[in-house]
Order: structure tokens, then sequence, then C-alpha cells
């Protein structure tokens, strides 16, 4: 594949930003290994930028455009442990990253000999024994009666019967191993379940295959990889019996009880960071209150609050981001992620991002929390850190 194909495969598209390759440290690599790497990397590196020619790229690394193009395919392939590309990681020395593939199947007379790749060559040779194990695990079969979550015991159990129904002699792999290729089942069922989490996730029943679905890989769950890319918005109730004493404009003291606070507040996914929040003293938050908090979030504070409690101040590298860097002055997002509250969809709501800040809105399916656990968790270390006690 030329230089131009391989960069403009549509598979490969959304992987040429190198920023966002995984990286390698190299601290406790030799100097040989250490150099062969960034050798490496230089290469690919210029590859990808499409500005130097391969002969030059050889001239300056020493490595072939072959070898290159070769390079970039290895940092491209997914890794299905971490659900993103191998990237710099390929480049190091003696890395596998693909199983090993063998051209025939190990007996009982090859004396000293390895089985490594006898199991996917096994798989390969006969495909029963692959359907076998997929359709046990992963429940493919509607016509037959599966064990709620059926264990790896039994479906090793059923991958020596089929073995020996479809004439595997006891001179063969896998009987000539100790444990007749148990292990083996048990990791290719963990390749499995990483390799379909949605579909696996249905051995813990339907409500965690919806979690899966919701939560798990898919363009839904693009990886964030800068600052207001997507942001999530949510509310918090915090119980409490206080009053409030204000004087009418017709001069009178009127005193109002109020037993609960809507904590209001947008997380930056990318970074953690609290953009902005608000706080509503209605039994309920509003539209109006929404929109607020997304101001709050937006526009830089022109001081910082007076703190009443004794003792109690900012610390001298704290404060919003629209406040501390010139940068996040006004600055908006790309996508807001919030529940199905009432407020939260209203029209105004959505009128409003749309014209103002030119966002997308995400509800995302009802009674699914987990699509917002950012902000659900700093809700969670609120209660237990401050509003709890």
């Amino acid at each position: 594949m030329t230089r131009q194909r391989t960069l403009e495969d549509p598979k490969y598209s959304s992987y040429l930003d190198l920023s966002v390759w995984p990286k390698v440290n190299t601290t406790s690599f030799s100097s040989k290994k250490r150099k062969t790497f960034y050798m490496r990397k230089q290469a690919v590196e210029l590859y990808i930028d499409g500005r130097t020619t391969g002969k030059d790229i050889y001239k300056i690394t020493g490595i072939q455009p072959k070898e290159v193009r070769y390079f970039v395919k290895r940092c491209l392939e997914e890794n299905i442990l971490t659900g993103t590309i191998y990237g710099y990681s390929a480049l190091i020395p003696n890395k596998r990253i693909k199983d090993y593939s063998r051209s025939s199947l190990p007996t009982d007379s090859d004396n000293n000999k390895g089985m490594s790749g006898a199991f996917k060559l096994l798989l390969e040779t006969y495909p029963s024994i692959k359907n076998t194990i997929d359709n046990a695990y992963l429940k493919q079969n509607k016509n037959q009666i599966h064990e709620p979550v059926i264990k790896i015991k039994n479906i090793f159990k059923l991958f020596i019967r089929e073995c020996r129904s479809i004439g595997i002699k006891l001179n063969q792999y896998p009987f000539i191993t100790k444990d007749m290729g148990k292990r083996s089942v048990e990791r290719y069922c963990e390749k499995l379940h990483l390799q379909n989490l949605i579909a696996a996730s249905k051995r813990d029943g339907e409500k965690y295959s919806r979690y899966m679905a919701s939560t798990g890989k898919g363009s839904k769950n693009t990886i964030i990889t800068r600052p207001y890319q997507r942001v999530q918005f949510d509310a918090h109730v915090v119980d409490l019996i206080m009053s409030i004493t204000a004087n009418t404009v017709e001069g009178y003291e009127v005193t109002k009880t109020i037993n609960r606070i809507n904590l209001l507040t947008i997380i930056d996914e990318a970074t953690r960071v609290i953009l902005g929040y608000h706080l509503s003293y209605n039994q309920n938050y509003s539209s109006t209150d929404v929109l607020q908090c997304i101001k709050n979030a937006i526009s830089p504070r022109m001081s910082e609050p007076t703190f009443t409690i004794h003792g109690l101040k900012y610390s001298s590298i704290g404060g919003f981001p629209s406040t501390k860097f010139p940068e996040c002055r006004w600055a908006v997002w790309d996508e807001l992620l919030f529940d199905n509250a009432k407020a939260n969809l209203s029209q105004i709501v959505k009128e409003k991002l749309q014209e103002f800040v030119g966002s997308f809105t995400n509800a995302g399916p009802v009674s699914m929390p987990e699509r917002r656990g950012l902000i659900e968790r700093f809700f969670g270390l609120l209660e237990e850190m401050f509003i709890a006690k």
C-alpha cells in the first residue's frame, strides 16, 4: 500500500493526530533499544507528516520506505485490551502485537516443541469448535437453552465434547497437553469478552447489557482529547432547613423557610474542572436556573466571592477557568450532556444553547446516570466530604 493510500484509508483517518497516540516511557530501555525506538518513532512521524520523501526518511533514520509503512500500520492496529490503537508502543523493539501463527497442529511425536499458536490454528481448522465456544459464551443460539451465566468449566466441557465428536485423536492437540487446552479456552473467552463487550455483558443480565450499550464502545463514547469538547450538567439536591429574612417594598419584614437548595453544576470531561455553578432556592429548579448556570460557566467572574466563614479562602492557584486563563474567557463547548429533567428539555434552553453557545445537546437514555459519571461522582464526593458533615 502506497503512502497516499495508507493515509487516506477511512479506517485510519481518525487516528492520524499523533498527539492522541498512546505514549511510551523509555526510561527502563537499554541505550540500544531506546535508539532503535526513537529512530522508528521519527520515521513514522515524518511519514505521517507527509512532507518528507521515502528516500529522505531513509537518509535521516536508516529505515527503508517499506519498513516505515509496516511500522505505521502496526501503530494503527487496535489494541482490544484498551479499545485504542497501539500508537507508539507498537514501535518498541521485539514487541508482539499479534498472536503467533503456526502451520500445523502439534502431536505427541513433536517432542520438545512448544504449543504457541496451536489453539488459534485449532479454531481456524475446525470452525465448529469456535462456534461452540462463541455460542455458549455469548448465548448466540436462541434455539438452545443456556445457563443464566455459563461457567468457564462448563464451556470447557463443551469444547472437549466437540473435539471428540469431530474426530480429534488422543495423540493430537489439545489432548496431548497437561490441561487439555483448558487454559487456552479461558484466555480465548477473556478475549471474546473484550471483543464483544455489549453481547458478553448479557451474561450478567439485560440490565447490564443496557448499561454497556450506553457507556461502552461506540461513536457515542468518543474519546475526549481536549478541554471544552464535551461537558456534563446536573443538579444536586441539598436537603436542609434554613430561613431567609427580607424586607418588602412596603417595609414589612418577611421570613421564608427553605428546606432544600438545588446546586446546578457544569463540569468539563477532559480536565474534570468545574466550569461554573448556580444555586437555586426553589423547590425544583427551572429552565431559568439552567440558563443562569450556563451563563456562569461561560462568563468570567469580575471578582472573587467574599466568604463569611472565618479562615475560608480560595487557594492561590484556585479559581474558575474563565477567570484564571484569558483563553477560557467566554469559551463555549461542543457538546452538553444532561439528564431528562423537564427544565433541561425545555424549548427555551434548547434555543439559547443553539443560538448563543452553538453546542449539541445530549439528554442520553432515561435512568442511565452512568452516561454522566463525572458529575455524578462529583456530587457523591461533595456529599461524603462536606454536605454530609
